[in-house]
């Protein structure tokens, strides 16, 4: 891209924004599941901000981790699992 001439700030702005809206459709939907079906009891916008700013968290540790390796679909691997460890860890206490 920048042979092309194009400048690193709207490459990562579109990868920024095509995930963020892949993680918007995903969190409406898990949010719209867990409160018809699980969680009757709780707040729709809330488990909704839980389940957006999760995976927006997920998306920034995947890129951090991603540049200390050199295999992205590895960094990604590496990195949910170790979120998800972490949280069974945190939800055992």
């Amino acid at each position: 891209m920048r042979i092309m001439g194009m400048s690193m700030l709207p490459y990562w702005l579109s990868w920024f924004l095509t995930y963020s809206i892949i993680n918007l459709v995903i969190s409406v939907l898990v949010t719209v599941f867990l409160s018809m079906n699980i969680i009757l009891a709780d707040s729709m916008p809330i488990m909704f901000g839980i389940m957006f700013l999760n995976g927006q968290a997920l998306f920034a540790k995947i890129l951090m981790v991603q540049s200390l390796s050199s295999n992205p679909r590895l960094a990604a691997v590496i990195v949910s699992l170790f979120f998800l460890f972490i949280n069974i860890f945190y939800a055992t206490m």
